[in-house]
């Protein structure tokens, strides 16, 4: 996910805004604290950007909203499904 056009002189939080992630997926986004899950990860993320990233642990749909924030107060929102298979036998 990416914020379109991102400053690089701008700080962007992203969060969970409704629904919740599948049990072992996380959202990371840069800046994040290290000693945070997939804290390797970091590296590849551009400013304004953030990724779901983990291994699920359970079969289903989780539709989840997702918000991100500047540092000025502008705010929007992602709708979005994540659609988790069952493992085949």
């Amino acid at each position: 996910f990416s914020v379109v056009d991102p400053l690089p002189y701008r700080r962007y939080s992203w969060t969970v805004a409704t629904g919740a992630l599948p049990v072992g997926l996380n959202l990371v986004s840069s800046p994040s604290p290290c000693g945070a899950p997939n804290c390797g990860i970091m590296s590849f993320i551009l400013p304004g950007q953030a990724l779901v990233v983990g291994t699920p642990h359970q079969p289903g749909n989780f539709p989840v909203t997702l918000s991100v924030r500047d540092d000025l107060g502008n705010t929007g929102w992602l709708n979005i499904n994540i659609n988790i298979e069952p493992k085949a036998v």
